[in-house]
């Protein structure tokens, strides 16, 4: 009886550890998985017609607003306060539309 027990004790052991292994690979494949899924959708998402549209609109928006602060600053009869903000703004953008332009690639 107790060679009985043994054996039938070594199997549960056996078994339990190969579920306990199991569950582990499939918890890691599922984790890589769900990482890689994540990579795979983002790269949908860029290329995607919505999020080009949205960035070019985005570079579009930049460019106006550029526009605009160089045209008043054209203006020769602004004081230097409001010129340095005029100018400070345009860098503003600028850099907003340069990191736009590298997004949009």
């Amino acid at each position: 009886m107790d060679r009985e027990k043994k054996e039938f004790g070594g199997w549960w052991i056996w078994i339990l550890s190969l579920s306990v292994l199991t569950i582990m690979v499939l918890t890691g494949l599922s984790y890589v998985g769900v990482i890689g899924k994540t990579v795979v959708e983002r790269k949908v998402f860029e290329q995607s017609y919505q999020y080009t549209a949205g960035q070019q609109q985005k570079i579009a928006t930049f460019q106006a607003q550029m526009a605009e602060l160089e045209h008043q600053l054209a203006n020769p009869d602004l004081n230097s306060q409001t010129r340095t903000n005029l100018e400070a703004q345009v860098a503003s953008i600028r850099i907003q539309l340069n990191s736009a332009r590298s997004t949009a690639k």
